[in-house]
């Protein structure tokens, strides 16, 4: 006997894809369409959550970061001439850069030596050894350049060029990690246009940057009450304290909190502790949340608790090697909770 087969009904969790999906696309397709040249003007609070909620594509991401950075302004009828006389600007910083080289050759010798160990993780291999590290991306010829130099050369112009240009600064170590993923994504794009000036737009955008987080590079600041790196660790401990109690006693019983080991964390925004495109991801959500780098500040917490039990069970010198090492940590984890933290937080003091 035969049965007839009649047509499946899609089930209530297909219906729900086929929605998701849909109401995907609608939201991609308004976000391009704020992107394109043509489009004015551009709703920022939108695209801010559309980022920190995990929506950026990689074709995005370049024009994203650079609005959330301020390089691209909102009126964009006068964007695009702004941008071209920012890039010709950058070749008059460099040029400038490179005269003071010139007359004084070790003005550069430690900001090079850190770019020259700066390695963007997992594209590395090993040659022979653990001395000689080869790595794909940065050891690599930059794309539509006639100076045929490295992406890593690159980097040292950017910075040279900021040290000359920002003296009240200058350069220091750690900013290395900080520029290199804003030059990795531009220098990725699938936009030949961002690719072609990574170099010129990197320069500005680590620059806007450094007008935000650049006190954590500053000694002067480091006890100002609103500015300061310490002000900033002891929030973060004042809010583990408000989480998790026992965890924060541990730590200050041993010890750990006089390291002040969140410092790295902070100043670079966890730009050395993960691998690019992990980094990348949270970046995505750093630049756009809405209250500029308070998440950070709620991700360092999110990483002692998930290391809780860990630190728990051992002393001082164990744990900093832990800390240090932040090898085991699942960065989108580590955001997850951080975000839930921070909701959990407002919505006691309401």
């Amino acid at each position: 006997m035969e049965h007839s087969i009649s047509p499946q009904k899609p089930c209530k969790d297909i219906e729900k894809r086929i929605k998701q999906r849909k109401t995907k696309e609608i939201l991609f397709n308004n976000i391009k369409k704020q992107l394109t040249s043509q489009y004015c003007p551009i709703n920022l609070s939108e695209l801010r959550n559309f980022c920190y909620y995990g929506f950026c594509l990689d074709e995005m991401r370049p024009s994203l970061w650079k609005l959330f950075l301020n390089y691209h302004i909102k009126n964009k009828f006068k964007n695009d001439q702004l941008i071209k006389e920012k890039r010709k600007v950058y070749k008059e910083y460099l040029n400038k850069a490179i005269e003071s080289l010139c007359s004084e050759p070790s003005i550069d010798k430690v900001l090079s030596n850190d770019v020259d160990r700066t390695i963007v993780n997992p594209l590395v291999t090993v040659v022979k050894n653990e001395e000689s590290r080869h790595c794909y991306f940065l050891d690599s010829l930059m794309k539509y350049n006639n100076r045929k130099s490295l992406h890593r050369d690159a980097i040292k112009r950017i910075l040279l060029t900021y040290k000359v240009t920002n003296s009240g600064i200058g350069y220091v170590q750690g900013m290395n990690w900080v520029v290199l993923p804003i030059y990795y994504v531009f220098a990725t794009s699938e936009c030949v246009e961002d690719v072609k000036y990574a170099e010129e737009d990197t320069y500005f955008c680590f620059f806007n940057l450094m007008t935000e987080i650049g006190e954590n590079f500053v000694d002067k600041f480091d006890y100002d009450l609103k500015l300061g790196i310490r002000n900033k660790i002891r929030d973060v401990f004042v809010k583990l304290k408000y989480f998790d109690p026992k965890l924060y006693l541990h730590i200050k019983k041993i010890g750990l909190m006089d390291n002040l080991f969140p410092f790295k964390w902070i100043a670079l925004l966890f730009a050395q502790d993960f691998k690019i495109h992990e980094i990348v991801y949270l970046w995505d959500r750093f630049l756009s949340d809405c209250n500029r780098f308070e998440i950070v500040i709620f991700c360092c917490v999110a990483v002692l608790i998930k290391l809780r039990k860990f630190l728990m069970a051992n002393d001082h010198d164990i744990c900093m090697e832990k800390l240090q090492r932040n090898d085991k940590i699942n960065p989108e984890e580590m955001f997850v909770l951080a975000d839930e933290l921070r909701r959990q937080f407002y919505e006691k003091k309401k």
